[in-house]
């Protein structure tokens, strides 16, 4: 398969001027509206050049309207009240490797919009804003390496969308079909054998945890669904591979 070009990072621009939201949106929810620290926090959460906040990992920190910055441990403290309140949500993803340990990672939920003023919603109905933050982030990461995934990408062939597409695949020509499998395991081996009935070439099945992901494993050869062009992978994997080749050919990422 053909290496990616390019560095494998994306440099963020810088953070956006703060602005308040319209202070009677959140009032009319019947939560207490977020002010000062807490309503920056949120903010930077959204800010679409970066919106993938990792406590444990990120630095500076978050910086606040007034100049100051919350450093890891302070801010920890706000997410979690923010979180209590219904706020934010957070997902914990493996990104360095499948054994090491899995960072959380933070998005705003449908209040958390509504409190910044965000008309933001999920791609597809039935979804919650932590499957479409998990979408975001897994196109994130294929962007980092030069490959365009769309969300909720269909074929003229399909009946419904997938979580991503990359059509076609600049590594190896194929339609691939990207599912994100955040607890719906039991559902993905019947979901990925329609992807490929309805004409894409490869599917990949993205678990956030090498926990999940023996889970999903589980499930694959329960239902008998065995095929070697679906291939059951952690966030991690995608991050470390050279190329989507490195995961469509590999016999090891087959889940059947």
């Amino acid at each position: 398969s053909t290496p990616v070009t390019g560095s494998g990072t994306v440099t963020p621009p810088a953070t956006p001027a703060f602005v308040a939201p319209p202070p009677a949106t959140v009032a009319a929810s019947g939560l207490v509206p977020p002010t000062g620290a807490y309503l920056a926090i949120l903010h930077d959460i959204s800010f679409s050049g970066r919106p993938f906040l990792n406590v444990s990992r990120r630095a500076p920190g978050v910086k606040l309207p007034s100049g100051r910055v919350l450093g890891t441990h302070e801010l920890k403290g706000y997410l979690d009240h923010l979180r209590k309140q219904g706020y934010v949500g957070f997902v914990e993803i493996q990104i360095r490797s499948r054994s090491g340990s899995g960072g959380e990672y933070y998005f705003l939920t449908g209040a958390g919009h509504m409190a910044i003023g965000s008309l933001h919603k999920p791609g597809r109905g039935g979804t919650d804003f932590g499957h479409d933050y998990v979408q975001r982030f897994i196109e994130h990461l294929f962007r980092a390496k030069g490959v365009t995934a769309t969300l909720e990408a269909r074929l003229p062939t399909s009946s419904s969308p997938v979580d991503l597409g990359i059509i076609p695949c600049p590594h190896t020509g194929f339609k691939v079909a990207v599912q994100c499998c955040l607890s719906t395991f039991a559902t993905e081996p019947s979901q990925a054998a329609k992807n490929l009935r309805e004409g894409w070439g490869r599917v990949i099945v993205c678990c956030l945890t090498s926990t999940d992901l023996k889970k999903l494993v589980r499930e694959f050869k329960k239902a008998g669904v065995v095929d070697p062009r679906i291939a059951g992978v952690v966030v991690a994997d995608i991050k470390n591979a050279t190329s989507l080749g490195d995961i469509i050919d590999n016999p090891g990422y087959f889940v059947g």
